[in-house]
């Protein structure tokens, strides 16, 4: 979630593309009590999720159920096999990798694709953190729901900073309920699910990557999950933040192990607007996640994207052995 507020910062200072290091030392605030209402209204719809979400959540399922059946006869380029899965830091850019989730999860039993692991930074290892613990359907539906939320309180997103604190904000009241709710579970996570966090060092000053694979119990989970993609949040006794800033120049912190290819999105080359890495409409959402779907669709076929408006970076497979150093896959086109 970082990715935002970096996003912002870093195109508003130096000019440069969003997704670089945040340039400024403390994250503005809000007022305490700012848009409080609002606050209720995201717990409702976390606890009674709003029919208009559920109705487009249902859709977009149908839809990949379609994709995944017109691919059930296909000879795909992807071979059987065991995979890991790696996805970039990106904000609400993580509409395309619900889309290519949908698709590859639907096709895998089919195909005997077996996804094993999970890698994340920022809003890419909160993804698949949601996904695994909560299911498809809590999970994208929540996130479609706060698309809703951000078009009925326009007053309280007017812009993209405020945006980004406020949906920091919401995220941690989410985190919080989602952890004690599936608190049973969370073990389920281990070795599956892995959160990259960017922690400091303050002697010498340095800031290097932790990456988290085991959840042992609500507040840790919490911390690693808010961890990866929030400004500042204390974890295992360390000072840390949003994962992307310590996994390469992509935000993909890649496997090093090279046990299994691994297939990797890039949400920052989705060709999404730069607005919606903040604020987004339930339509604007609906309509990233329909292209993540046929992006994945083109991927199973293909082997690669094509299409204009799929640039190929934004999904690619690193073949196992391939050198990962500095999390970006060598000869892969990242």
């Amino acid at each position: 979630m970082l990715s935002r507020w970096v996003a912002v910062w870093g195109v508003i200072a130096v000019g440069g593309q969003a997704g670089g290091l945040p340039v400024h030392s403390t994250p503005p605030t809000l007022a305490d009590g700012w848009c409080e209402s609002t606050d209720v209204e995201w717990m409702a719809m976390l606890h009674t999720p709003p029919p208009n979400a559920s109705s487009a959540f249902a859709q977009l399922a149908a839809r990949a159920d379609t994709i995944a059946a017109e691919l059930d006869g296909a000879t795909l380029t992807v071979a059987p096999g065991e995979y890991d899965f790696v996805c970039s830091g990106g904000g609400n850019f993580d509409a395309f990798f619900f889309g290519v989730y949908q698709v590859f999860t639907r096709i895998s039993p089919k195909h005997n694709i077996t996804l094993k692991r999970w890698a994340g930074a920022s809003a890419g290892g909160m993804a698949p953190f949601e996904l695994l613990l909560k299911g498809e359907t809590t999970t994208i539906t929540e996130h479609l729901a706060y698309g809703m939320l951000m078009e009925q309180n326009p007053d309280c997103f007017p812009d993209s900073l405020v945006a980004a604190l406020l949906q920091d904000h919401h995220w941690r009241l989410m985190a919080r309920w989602m952890v004690d709710k599936w608190n049973s579970t969370l073990s389920t996570l281990d070795a599956r699910t892995f959160l990259a966090l960017s922690c400091f060092n303050l002697d010498p000053l340095k800031i290097h990557q932790v990456m988290v694979s085991q959840f042992t119990g609500t507040d840790q989970a919490f911390a690693a999950f808010m961890g990866t993609g929030t400004f500042i949040q204390e974890y295992d006794n360390d000072i840390c933040s949003d994962g992307g800033a310590t996994s390469g120049p992509n935000m993909t912190p890649l496997f090093q192990d090279h046990v299994r290819p691994q297939f990797i999105v890039n949400l920052m080359t989705t060709g999404a607007p730069q607005s919606q890495l903040s604020r987004y409409t339930l339509e604007s959402y609906t309509a990233l996640m329909k292209k993540g779907q046929d992006a994945a669709h083109e991927f199973l076929v293909n082997g690669s994207l094509a299409r204009p408006n799929s640039p190929a970076s934004s999904l690619t497979l690193c073949p196992t052995g391939q050198a990962t150093s500095a999390d970006v896959c060598k000869g892969s086109g990242m």
